[in-house]
């Protein structure tokens, strides 16, 4: 999906994941009910750098997110 977004995009995209990061202090039923899916941002980078060379990770705004841009 990333490669796509890519693909179609002429100047960015902002991509915006749940971080791995906020488990340890989540709801432990929300954890359990497979409504949530967590990501590692070193995991998210690798595919990133795959992908293209102009990325921004943003891991500062909040707890449980980060943003990944990517840029043309």
């Amino acid at each position: 999906m990333l490669e796509k977004m890519y693909d179609l995009i002429q100047v960015g995209v902002a991509i915006n994941f749940l971080s791995e990061d906020v488990i340890p202090i989540s709801n432990q039923e929300d954890l359990n009910s497979g409504r949530y899916f967590f990501f590692k941002p070193e995991e998210v980078l690798g595919w990133c750098r795959q992908i293209c060379r102009r990325y921004i990770l943003r891991h500062d705004y909040h707890l449980g997110d980060f943003t990944v841009f990517l840029l043309k």
